[in-house]
């Protein structure tokens, strides 16, 4: 038995007034953490060459449900759980409401709560197109707002499966030279692109991704800012400071 996990049945035990204190509470600090891995994200260019690759090997769907992952750092279970009225393209937003998962069904994010989440011009536009084919104007208004961005093909009233499009996704990885891929990768490289290459505050991909708090995305994806750290104090210097000669080398 883990500590977290002997941790958890005392304080059960606790609760239920079975024991008066935990006693293994005061050995967390004592125990050395496990070291979370870095994470690597894709470069554009590997990014690039996946979304290439996928728009001619993936049905028009699952393409754009990648593309929704790819741009808005969604996990594969909330993009999948996705109805068309959660989506406001106008204002060009979607909120995360559920989860989708073919094992336990439909849920709530792992956060425990919705989010808005920000969708780039070019999503936007391919989400109008999708929905304006799928002719969901036409239905009624509750009918138009509970229909599945992504609905099974064989029954439209329940979201696509999960699995076979995991399956399908990393094929196409594994086909343009990309071994490490997972679909979680997407998520950790739309973070780091922001971060990193469109110098976003932590706060606004702490929002996007739907972390519990800016402190976390730092600490997740802090490493890769610290490669990233693009001598800002170079900045500071006025015009004529540019002017003045550099000191001579040793």
């Amino acid at each position: 038995m883990t500590l977290a996990v002997a941790s958890a049945v005392f304080r059960r035990a606790r609760k239920d007034k079975l024991i008066k204190a935990n006693p293994v509470a005061d050995l967390a600090d004592e125990v050395p953490r496990r070291r979370r891995p870095e994470i690597e994200p894709l470069e554009r260019a590997e990014l690039d060459a996946l979304l290439a690759a996928a728009r001619t090997r993936l049905d028009p769907g699952d393409y754009l449900r990648l593309f929704v992952i790819a741009r808005t750092g969604m996990r594969v279970g909330e993009a999948t759980g996705v109805r068309v009225g959660d989506l406001n393209l106008r204002d060009g937003y979607a909120i995360v409401r559920r989860t989708v998962d073919d094992t336990h069904g439909i849920g709530t994010p792992k956060s425990g709560k919705a989010r808005r989440v920000d969708l780039s011009p070019q999503l936007v536009a391919a989400l109008w197109a999708a929905v304006a084919e799928r002719a969901v104007v036409d239905l009624d208004p509750i009918r138009r707002r509970n229909a599945w961005l992504f609905p099974w093909p064989i029954d439209p009233e329940r979201p696509a499966p999960v699995d076979r499009f995991r399956r399908a996704v990393n094929a196409v990885a594994r086909r343009v030279g990309i071994a490490r891929f997972n679909l979680k990768l997407l998520r950790h490289t739309y973070a780091s692109h922001l971060l990193v290459h469109e110098n976003a505050p932590p706060h606004y991909v702490q929002a996007q991704l739907g972390h519990h708090s800016p402190d976390f995305t730092q600490r997740v994806y802090g490493h890769l800012l610290a490669r990233d750290r693009g001598r800002y104090a170079d900045r500071l210097d006025d015009a004529a400071a540019a002017r003045l000669k550099a000191p001579p080398t040793a």
